[in-house]
Order: C-alpha cells, then structure tokens, then sequence
C-alpha cells in the first residue's frame, strides 16, 4: 500500500486478471443477500466520517498503523476519496495523473475528508454507476467490485483511525458480515505481497470483527 497518495497510482487493492470471476462473484452474492453496492459503500463512508470526527486535536500525531499517524491514514482515505469521482466518471488513472498527490488534508483533515466523500457519495449513488467500467490500475473494474474494494478500505481504515485516536474500535456487525468474504479474497490475492499485512493468528473461535481484522493484517 502506498503512502498517502505518495504516488499516481490508485491505491486501492485491485482485484483483476484471473481474480476478477471472483470478484464478481463475491458482488453477485452480497447482491443476493439484500445488500446494495452503493449504499454499503455510502454508509461505510459515513462510518469513517463519524471516527474521523471525533479525533481529538492531541490525537492527530498518534499512531495508528505501522508507520502512519492518524493523520496519515486520514490524508490517506481522502485521497482514496478523491479518485472515487473521477474514476466513476470514467477517467483513467493516466488522466487523473498527479493531481491528488501529497497532502490532501493540510489544516483541516476532518473537512477535506468530509468534502472528498461528499463528492464520492453523489457519484457512486448516480443510477447506473454500479454498472459502469471504471478504469484502474488493474484494469477494467464494473463500478459494483470497485465499489466493494472502497468499501472494506473505509472500514478499515475507519478502525484505524479509532485505533490511533483511542476512540472505540467495534466495527458495525453488518458491515463485518459484508467485509467478510471481501476480506478472504483481499487475503487469498496477496497472501504473498505484503500488501495487506500478516495474517494475524486468532483463536477457532474468534468473532467476526476479530476474524476481519486478522485477515487484513490487523491485530484485534
């Protein structure tokens, strides 16, 4: 995972190439369980917001995973945010370029993060986006699988930040239950490149926000 937006790269894990029927898969099944892609990704938004908001000033510097301070990982799901628009209105990574590099949140992490999900929120919940091709570094994406890739990011990095500013980190189950099989495939992916951490070992009968976390390199 690149630092925040350190690079012209979209960030987020990609799922493409052999992975992609899987992918597609794990979309058509939380579909057949009732859940819109858009909307899980709108409230996921909005839980990120919500921890985002109740960082206290002293807080900012703390950290929160690896290396990252909360503001890091801050600056890093507003540039997430940011290509969301872009993307969905069917530019390329080339085309989007470097705009969004470095520091995205300057003074006021909470009101970038609040604009850039603002702008994300409107375009994902377009009629139609969930159906479109977005064009990432893996290749073409439908809107529905980048949309469940935007989806476990805020929710993780949403425990992030909650990690790092002492706030409290129990995860929404119904998201966990979504997240679930996002996260199997995230892990099954990159087992092997470090791009999400260690697998964390956890007990045979460790609860599903523990299970979550774990797969994605999180010690809960």
């Amino acid at each position: 995972m690149p630092h925040s937006g350190s690079e012209s790269t979209y960030p987020t894990v990609q799922f493409s190439g052999t992975t992609s029927n899987t992918a597609a898969l794990v979309v058509s099944k939380l579909q057949d369980d009732g859940n819109d892609m858009a909307k899980l990704l709108v409230m996921a938004m909005d839980s990120c917001l919500n921890t985002v908001k109740g960082v206290d000033t002293g807080a900012w510097d703390t950290n929160a995973m690896g290396e990252w301070s909360t503001k890091d990982v801050v600056n890093y799901v507003t540039y997430e945010a940011l290509w969301v628009k872009d993307l969905f209105e069917g530019q390329t990574i080339e085309q989007v370029g470097s705009k969004y590099d470095g520091d995205v949140v300057g003074d006021d992490p909470v009101g970038a993060f609040a604009n850039s999900i603002a702008a994300a929120k409107t375009v994902v919940s377009q009629p139609g986006a969930m159906e479109s091709t977005t064009y990432l570094s893996g290749g073409p994406t439908p809107g529905g699988e980048y949309a469940m890739q935007l989806f476990q990011d805020f929710l993780i990095h949403g425990w992030d930040v909650a990690v790092g500013s002492g706030q409290d980190r129990t995860l929404d189950t119904h998201f966990l239950e979504c997240c679930l099989p996002v996260a199997e495939l995230t892990r099954e992916i990159y087992a092997e490149s470090g791009a999400v951490g260690d697998n964390q070992a956890v007990s045979a009968d460790a609860g599903l926000q523990d299970r979550v976390l774990s797969l994605l390199g999180r010690t809960p």
